[in-house]
């Protein structure tokens, strides 16, 4: 494995080296970049250029506003099916702990076996969980062996009662399990002592769901069948391994017949328990029940596949599956598994009838007969075809990077929440700035993450994904999404959601952006009615939509005033945002400063956030009741600790600020600058507010005034309690679930379909 990765390593070194070498030369060659800025991007380079992220991050970070944006037109597009290409693979040192899931009924004669082939891989960063439904043999005792043997790395668990369904038993391992991907490794089956190190090469590209391996079928200690036998009918190479788009996979093979015959073969991310939907459909099941789960898992995502390493699939005289094969539940089962592919991917109908085909041949070779009604009857295409309308659209939601910023954490959160409504959703992070891993955790690990690698291979992955979707929220991402479809991809509709950027582009940057954006986009989604403002003078009639920001609603634990020698009397302001100078940390110092020295009562200035006004201030001697926090994750428990939320912004581009939000459902009103959107948000129906504004002079912040509302507010508890009554009803207009619905309503008439429910 070591030689693997210092020659991965070495080929990502060299071909993002010449990458640079090539941008920096265009840089370089570009008038409007400053010598600074070139100096700084020299030395941005070699510092980082080791890390895949670091070149081609610096590369996209110089497609600022203030620069030209790129020749999209002139890229090279790639035509490369190979998914891995375009999706950078995490660190390739890294050893995450895998849970290896034994569920185990009666196997006892091949446990040992089984272990063996567990606790020997040559991949250490394991946790085993011992899983025993209630066995007769001796199976126990033998389980308790090994946990005597591994007792650092090994649980077990026995049923008193047989649970009588296998997957209560794979929900069971998932509830206990911490590691960052999980092995279902059945207790009959065994493996080569390799085969954890290789599977997890290709879950190192996080937008792979599921990754598997060559499996032979094993009879009596025989080797029976293989993998490549069981598929050959399938149109797709089985002799080198791949990674491949799930719509691709599905498409091509896994609609037609389950590749993964052993979960055993297999090893997936940690997405939590099988959700109810799943397991509502397994509940009536004996057979297809693992191949409704990996549908589902993949979906949005991509697949990886080995055959360096081998599955040892262990098939019984008596087994359950062969036995059901020769049923028509086997039928039936295929059929749920159709209709359940049918709402949830793009599946050409002949697919179907391919699966039909196979069917009644397999009837037919089973039955001995010449007569098949019986199949066109459970099998019933019309049937799959009515599925096809309640599926809902692929969404492809692209982020400037995983990084701080309303208009960088908004996306994370909406992908979250239409996942959960039940679209396929993929998220490519175009990597404009360093991956920040506090920002990259907010998305949820059920969601596909491409780290885009180049921006040639944008139309192929448009293409891999089945995105019917683009939903874009940066002005770079919008012009280059804009370019590429412009004219290379058919089938897709843009979405553009206006975060505050363009009233910011400089009037040259500004047209060249919207001549590429408005041919292409099917809507504009704007957040605050300032967002407008860049589209005033242009002809042609631009397809727009309000839609205000929001969030999920979380647990709320509010800190402790005496952690931070904060009086349980005082009256408690928290400010939490980026560190700029024009987000009003320094006005909020000297407004504190002001109304603490004409007050009785202790007033206390909470900061949190990191950026440049955080590096001046912790240099600083600040007064004891200013608490410099820089950057912290659980900003809603800050605000529940406080009286008011502070932002005192008058940075420009403030549209929509989520931070307001993270205010409000804490349960905490707000006293802000009334710039963006910020009036509408604080007010409810009846248009009373459950804050306090006060307008900037000429983009400036006036300090006395602000100290005065903190003193007024400090001093008056009936007008402070009157605020405090409003704030639920506001927060409650912020509820993700409804934005994402009316995001899904864009998203259908864009395409122009009517939603069934």
């Amino acid at each position: 494995m070591a030689i693997k990765r210092v020659v991965k390593k070495k080929i990502i070194y060299w071909k993002d080296l010449i990458f640079a070498f090539i941008y920096e030369k265009k840089i370089r060659g570009n008038a409007i970049y400053s010598v600074e800025k070139y100096r700084v991007f020299k030395v941005t380079l070699f510092k980082r250029v080791t890390s895949i992220t670091g070149i081609k991050s610096t590369y996209l970070r110089f497609f600022s506003f203030n620069a030209p944006l790129p020749v999209i037109d002139s890229i090279q597009y790639s035509n490369d099916d190979n998914f891995a290409d375009f999706d950078l693979p995490i660190d390739l040192d890294r050893v995450p702990l895998v849970s290896v899931i034994v569920p185990n009924y009666n196997h006892a004669m091949y446990l040992e076996e089984r272990l063996d082939s567990i606790y020997q891989q040559t991949y250490k960063n394991i946790e085993v969980i011992l899983l025993d439904d209630a066995s007769s043999d001796n199976s126990v005792q033998i389980l308790k062996d090994y946990q005597h043997r591994y007792p650092d790395i090994t649980r077990l668990i026995v049923n008193k009662e047989n649970s009588g369904k296998v997957f209560l038993q794979w929900n069971k391992g998932l509830e206990l399990a911490k590691g960052e991907y999980i092995w279902i490794a059945e207790s009959d089956d065994y493996c080569d002592r390799n085969f954890l190190e290789e599977l997890l090469l290709g879950l190192q590209h996080q937008s792979v769901m599921l990754s598997f391996a060559r499996s032979v079928f094993v009879k009596n200690g025989k080797k029976i069948w293989s993998l490549e036998e069981y598929l050959k009918d399938l149109p797709l190479s089985w002799g080198r391994p791949f990674i491949m788009s799930a719509h691709t996979l599905v498409e091509k093979a896994f609609a037609i017949k389950n590749v993964i015959p052993n979960v055993s073969s297999a090893v997936f991310r940690n997405i939590g328990n099988i959700p109810d939907e799943i397991t509502a459909i397994w509940q009536e099941m004996s057979l297809c029940g693992d191949w409704l789960f990996y549908l589902w898992l993949i979906r949005g995502g991509a697949v990886s596949y080995t055959n360096e390493v081998t599955n040892y699939y262990r098939i019984h005289e008596k087994s359950t599956s062969l036995k059901i094969q020769k049923t028509l539940y086997y039928y039936a089962e295929t059929h749920k598994i159709s209709c359940f592919i049918a709402q949830r991917y793009a599946v050409s109908l002949s697919v179907y009838k391919t699966v039909k085909d196979n069917l009644i041949a397999h009837y037919m070779a089973h039955h001995h007969v010449d007569n098949y009604d019986v199949v066109e009857k459970i099998y019933d295409i019309e049937v799959i075809k009515d599925c096809t309308k309640y599926r809902l659209p692929n969404v492809l939601v692209c982020g400037y990077s995983l990084t701080q910023g309303g208009g960088e954490i908004f996306p994370i959160y909406l992908a979250n929440e239409l996942k959960k409504q039940g679209l396929a959703v993929t998220y490519m992070d175009f990597r404009g700035t360093p991956c920040d891993e506090e920002i990259r955790r907010k998305l949820n690990v059920n969601i596909p993450l491409i780290e885009l690698s180049n921006v040639k291979y944008l139309q192929r992955i448009i293409s891999s994904v089945d995105a019917e979707i683009i939903h874009t929220h940066e002005g770079t991402i919008d012009h280059i999404v804009a370019c590429v479809i412009k004219n290379k991809q058919k089938g897709c509709k843009h979405i553009i959601t206006l975060h505050g950027m363009y009233e910011a582009v400089p009037k040259t940057g500004l047209s060249r952006i919207l001549s590429s954006v408005i041919s292409s986009c099917s809507c504009f989604v704007y957040i605050a009615d300032k967002n407008l403002m860049p589209f005033k003078g242009i002809l042609d009639p631009v397809p727009l939509q309000k839609i205000g920001n929001a969030l999920p609603k979380i647990p709320i634990a509010p800190h402790k005033r005496e952690e931070l020698g904060i009086e349980a009397n005082a009256f408690c302001l928290t400010l939490v945002s980026r560190a700029r100078v024009d987000k009003g940390w320094l006005e909020a110092i000297e407004a504190v400063k002001i109304a603490n020295a004409e007050s009785s009562r202790p007033i206390h200035l909470i900061l949190i956030g990191d950026g440049k006004c955080y590096d001046i201030l912790k240099i600083k001697k600040l007064p004891s009741y200013i608490h410099l926090l820089g950057r912290k994750n659980d900003v809603r428990n800050y605000f529940a600790m406080s009286d008011i939320g502070l932002l005192p912004s008058r940075f420009k581009g403030e549209s929509f600020p989520l931070v307001i939000i993270e205010c409000l459902m804490s349960g905490t009103p707000v006293v802000a600058s009334d710039v963006g959107e910020v009036r509408n948000m604080l007010t409810d129906e009846e248009g009373l507010m459950a804050g306090v504004l006060f307008n900037l002079n000429n983009w400036t912040i006036p300090i006395a005034e602000l100290a005065k509302i903190i003193l007024a507010l400090s001093k008056d508890n009936d007008a402070y309690g009157e605020l405090k009554t409003r704030v639920e009803k506001v927060a409650a207009k912020f509820d993700i679930g409804r934005t994402a619905k009316r995001y899904i309503d864009v998203y259908n008439k864009a395409l122009g379909i009517s939603r069934i429910d």
